[in-house]
């Protein structure tokens, strides 16, 4: 009696094993997102839904656990936003349409309005009152930047942040430039810089971020845009440094542009601490008048 017992007892758990790979099966969520044409991979595109968002791997490999969600949303800068229903019984491959936009010509290391005048837009000197702590990857960071004469025709060539530490006291980030047109100082509109480009916050000098963005040889749109960045994640995944931050003060309005942010999300949101108090990040843009 007592051996009928025990394997009835190691059949029970037997079936519980099986029932539970089954149920983690079925709640798993993952595959690879690939270009619709090149069928390469798409590095870090977002995968998100109401409960979970995150990006694919630098090979375009993603993977979630306890998925509740029916449905996700895939989206990456150059290429149009899916929406699919969640596989859950096995690995799935995403395909995603890239976008196609006539640019202009550009001879690589050819850019003669360099040596023309420039000027700088922005705010990067003063007392800090707060930090602005990024994550290691899922915020998209914009500023608004106004058209600085509307007579004249203007060059984008670099894009500066002032940060926390100092060169190698932080996990380095990598990110993509973000340009999203504006409706008017206070909208973002849609997005005017169809680049994938993936660079790594690293040139720091005097707690200074410089970010070099003379090859997209882009104008300054008349109504002005929002310029920022899309944090992808770090270089460093240990804890031996820190987490980036950037800097700001505080006022009772956007001195000089408007912040705006978003966390694996569509919607930007204004960046403040209530209506009083207006979070402001020294951001600039140096600018090149164009022939």
């Amino acid at each position: 009696m007592r051996r009928v017992t025990i394997y009835f007892i190691k059949i029970f758990f037997f079936i519980v094993i099986i029932i539970s790979h089954s149920v983690y099966g079925q709640n798993t969520f993952q595959g690879i997102i690939l270009d619709s044409i090149t069928k390469k991979p798409v590095p870090y595109a977002i995968v998100r839904s109401f409960s979970f968002g995150s990006y694919t791997d630098s090979l375009g490999f993603f993977s979630f656990k306890d998925i509740l969600d029916d449905t996700a949303y895939i989206s990456c800068v150059g290429y149009a936003d899916k929406k699919i229903v969640i596989n859950r019984d096995r690995p799935d491959t995403i395909l995603l349409s890239p976008f196609f936009k006539t640019l202009r010509p550009v001879v690589v290391g050819d850019y003669d309005w360099l040596k023309n005048k420039k000027i700088e837009i922005g705010r990067l000197a003063g007392p800090s009152k707060f930090r602005l702590n990024v994550p290691e990857s899922g915020l998209t960071i914009v500023k608004y930047f106004s058209h600085p004469n509307l007579q004249k025709t203007y060059v984008l060539s670099e894009l500066v942040v002032r940060v926390s530490l100092p060169k190698l006291k932080y996990n380095a980030s990598k990110f993509r430039i973000r340009i999203f047109a504006a409706k008017d100082d206070k909208t973002i509109g849609e997005e005017i810089l169809n680049a994938t480009d993936i660079f790594i916050l690293n040139e720091i000098r005097e707690n200074l971020a410089y970010v070099d963005l003379k090859k997209f040889e882009f104008d300054i749109p008349e109504s002005g845009c929002f310029i920022g960045f899309e944090f992808l994640g770090t270089t460093d995944e240990s804890n031996d440094v820190s987490t980036l931050s950037l800097l700001g003060w505080l006022s009772s309005d956007f001195e000089d542009g408007l912040i705006m942010t978003r966390y694996f999300t569509k919607t930007f949101r204004p960046f403040s601490f209530g209506k009083n108090q207006k979070a402001n990040l020294y951001f600039s843009v140096t600018l090149h008048e164009r022939n």
